[in-house]
């Protein structure tokens, strides 16, 4: 094994090493300790290739709250059964059930893909038992997140599935934006920033239309089309009172509220 076929396997065993299933790991266990060894090794071309993994890493833009806990079990059972392409019989227990009702129906799941955001891991799942949705004409399953650190039981059912040919991991993610949670159709949002508030939108815009011009105050404008969703709202509240939403006007209008409930709160 070349340096540099030892860093890459290093490299992906710090990354993704908890993420594959052990039918995976299995295979590939050798060639992780093949890796560390050849990179131990007192070799004039080592040092250089055994300090690459310590001069990168990946930092979440947002704020660090402890990761839930995700049984391994749990894990072990859905990695396997997403690679196979094998029917899993879950026990969900969805963010508005408390931990004190009655156990969650199980139901029968197709394991789609597995997918890791801000920390959480998730499953995306076509329910087996689901008809086909009808509204859009064409053959559209629905299918739903599963946080895998709410799942209280997992098992296969012994059968495995067709993997649905129309489904596609990447524009299920960028396309349908799944994980901007509670989506709505597009509009055209105006916000006027305060000070360098949005001047990160020039280097990072927020929709591929934006378009951004000064305001008489020395406010900047910022206008683009953009999906509502949770993440859009959590987004422009991190921002604060350094930003103000000019349209779509319903938007203004919830934001409006949600301030003035919040300012009654804190004057309290």
């Amino acid at each position: 094994m070349s340096a540099s076929e030892a860093v890459a396997f290093h490299i992906l065993q710090r990354f993704a090493g908890n993420k594959l299933p052990d039918a995976v790991m299995r295979d590939i266990e050798p060639l992780f300790n093949a890796a560390e060894v050849r990179l131990s090794e007192e070799k004039a071309d080592n040092r250089i290739y055994r300090a690459w993994p310590d001069k990168i890493a990946s930092v979440d833009g947002a704020f660090t709250l402890i990761r839930p806990k995700i049984r391994a079990d749990v894990f072990e059972a859905v990695a396997t059964a997403t690679f196979f392409e094998r029917e899993l019989i879950v026990q969900y227990r969805a963010a508005y059930r408390s931990q004190e009702t009655n156990e969650p129906e199980p139901k029968i799941l197709w394991p789609l893909a597995l997918v890791e955001s801000s920390g959480t891991m998730y499953l995306v799942a076509q329910d087996a038992s689901a008809t086909r949705r009808s509204e859009r004409g064409e053959h559209d399953f629905p299918r739903r997140l599963y946080r895998l650190d709410r799942i209280r039981s997992v098992a296969e059912s012994g059968n495995t599935f067709a993997y649905p040919a129309d489904f596609k991991l990447n524009r299920y993610i960028e396309a349908e934006q799944a994980f901007d949670f509670l989506t709505e159709p597009p509009v055209r949002l105006e916000l006027a920033f305060e000070g360098n508030a949005g001047n990160h939108l020039r280097e990072s815009p927020m929709a591929k239309d934006q378009e951004v011009e000064p305001l008489s105050d020395g406010r900047l404008k910022v206008c683009g089309t953009v999906i509502p969703s949770l993440k859009l709202r959590w987004w422009l509240r991190s921002i604060g009172s350094a930003v103000e939403i000019l349209g779509p006007e319903s938007l203004r209008n919830e934001f409006a509220e949600d301030y003035l409930k919040l300012a009654n709160r804190y004057r309290r």
